[in-house]
């Protein structure tokens, strides 16, 4: 069976702006620490089911069912109920409330005056003040990008042109992995992922690169959002080793002249 593509899945929570289309309800609990992750309790319901035996099967459907035009947004409770009662909830009911709903997502953010945009958390260090961390494993890495609302790569152009389109195929690899971090589900197929990545980290070493990367603590505002909404971004920087060691040399050089003296070990603050 296909699954739902990303396209689809991006247009249907574009367009229900993230609520369930019957009750409206967000879709997307924040943490209330700040120290979790937000809960997810959207399902991405058929409209006309995947299997005919399904709710709302038709074995001679015309079209894609795992199309966006034949999903509709819900909570938990209202996929229950509408594939529980398929009497009252058919197909052009639910179409309708599917287009009712989009309208009215759509009419919310033409009547919202202020743009989307993303501005630093003030409950967290500043992102200027964020130091890039050396990434020294595949799970390092992945724990970073694996729910992260949005992420950037960077890398150094320096070198063989076909290195550096390997190391870019790479990283579009990465970003592939992160788009679809959500639906991973499972310690076994979290661990197969790190090691993916893991190896990707060590191609990349043995063509010259290395990695480096930032998590950034953001807030959403404006749109469709009342409030700001917390906002994970990843930011990953790949320089080339040969670039990164010239920069460290060319910084000691210009670091001020050592004048030999030295504190002795006994009056030496501890570290």
């Amino acid at each position: 069976m296909v699954a739902i593509s990303l396209p689809s899945r991006r247009i249907l929570w574009c367009r229900s702006g993230g609520c369930c289309a019957i009750c409206r309800s967000e879709l997307v609990i924040p943490s209330k620490t700040g120290k979790d992750d937000p809960s997810v309790v959207a399902e991405e319901a058929h409209i006309v089911a995947q299997s005919p035996q399904g709710p709302r099967g038709d074995a001679n459907y015309p079209g894609d069912v795992d199309h966006h035009e034949n999903l509709i947004l819900l909570c938990r409770i209202h996929h229950k109920m509408i594939d529980d009662q398929v009497n009252e909830w058919t197909i052009g009911k639910l179409r309708g409330t599917k287009s009712s709903h989009e309208a009215w997502v759509a009419e919310r953010l033409r009547a919202t005056p202020q743009r989307t945009q993303l501005i630093p958390d003030p409950g967290v260090p500043n992102p200027e003040d964020v130091n890039f961390d050396l990434i020294i494993s595949g799970a390092q890495l992945w724990n970073l990008l694996n729910g992260a609302s949005s992420w950037r790569f960077s890398y150094s152009q320096e070198g063989a042109e076909e290195e550096v389109d390997e190391m870019v195929g790479m990283l579009d690899e990465l970003s592939d992995w992160a788009d679809i971090s959500g639906d991973i589900i499972g310690l076994r197929r979290q661990r197969e992922t790190a090691k993916r990545v893991e190896e990707v980290i060590n191609r990349a070493a043995e063509i010259g690169y290395v990695f480096y990367a930032r998590e950034l603590a953001l807030l959403i505002t404006g749109g469709a959002y009342d409030e700001p909404w917390p906002w994970k971004q990843v930011e990953v920087h790949v320089p080339r080793a040969t670039v990164l060691f010239e920069q460290v040399a060319e910084h000691m050089k210009s670091a001020p002249a050592d004048d030999g003296e030295r504190t002795p070990a006994a009056d030496q603050e501890p570290q």
